[in-house]
């Protein structure tokens, strides 16, 4: 169980991380002057208030943590397709950002797989971005649900089924990242002056840096799996 000590600790800096969030949240409301952008800026910028949040409930109560987690995750996943809705929305919307695509024609991989055929932009590459990175918004919560499920059965801590998890969040993970590094590589000259990147490092970090933590963490010999 956690001290009262680091809950204080965690709970002190939790809160001051929700009050600048909801101080940048509330800039964008009250200057609401591009609603199709700071639709979904808003949108992510409120991922800090609700990591924070369950994450610490999730140290007051840790019996509930796979219940507080999953939430967490749940949007988390929405945050991924948020961003690359952000980016299509920063080359003008759907319309304007197909166009723009189709006057590309064609673009090479970026790295590491520019050895591959160079891709055809267009519509079609937008809709199967769009379908990669809504994937795992559709993977998350479906598996939410199985693991409390697999939990109320006593065999969500089995090996097998951690391996699964893994597995299947692994891939999704990086196919929906995939889908965001590729749309951001075709259209990044068009949309460099609103600095997407910074913006996404910003708010992502944080949950990359706990999420391979934990995997460093488990991959140590003797670690129980545990909060993957």
């Amino acid at each position: 169980p956690t001290s009262s000590t680091g809950l204080a600790i965690s709970g002190i800096l939790s809160f001051f991380a929700i009050i600048v969030s909801f101080a940048n949240v509330y800039k964008h409301l009250s200057r609401w002057s591009h609603p199709a952008l700071q639709r979904s800026t808003v949108r992510i910028v409120l991922i800090v208030p609700v990591y924070t949040t369950f994450s610490w409930l999730s140290l007051v109560i840790p019996e509930w943590d796979l219940y507080f987690s999953s939430l967490r995750d749940i949007y988390e996943a929405y945050i991924i397709y948020l961003f690359l809705v952000l980016i299509v929305d920063f080359a003008g919307g759907d319309s304007m950002c197909a166009t723009a695509l189709a006057e590309q024609k064609r673009m090479p991989h970026p790295w590491p797989f520019c050895f591959l055929k160079q891709l055809r932009l267009g519509g079609r590459f937008l809709r199967i971005t769009k379908k990669w990175a809504l994937q795992f918004t559709i993977i998350k919560p479906v598996f939410a649900v199985l693991n409390i499920s697999m939990l109320a059965i006593d065999h969500f801590y089995d090996t097998w089924y951690q391996w699964v998890l893994l597995i299947v969040y692994n891939f999704s993970y990086t196919m929906a990242l995939f889908a965001l590094y590729y749309m951001y590589h075709a259209i990044r000259t068009r949309i460099s002056k609103y600095h997407p990147v910074k913006k996404f490092l910003a708010v992502k970090s944080v949950v990359f840096l706990t999420y391979y933590q934990s995997l460093a963490v488990i991959s140590v010999p003797g670690v129980f799996w545990a909060g993957i």
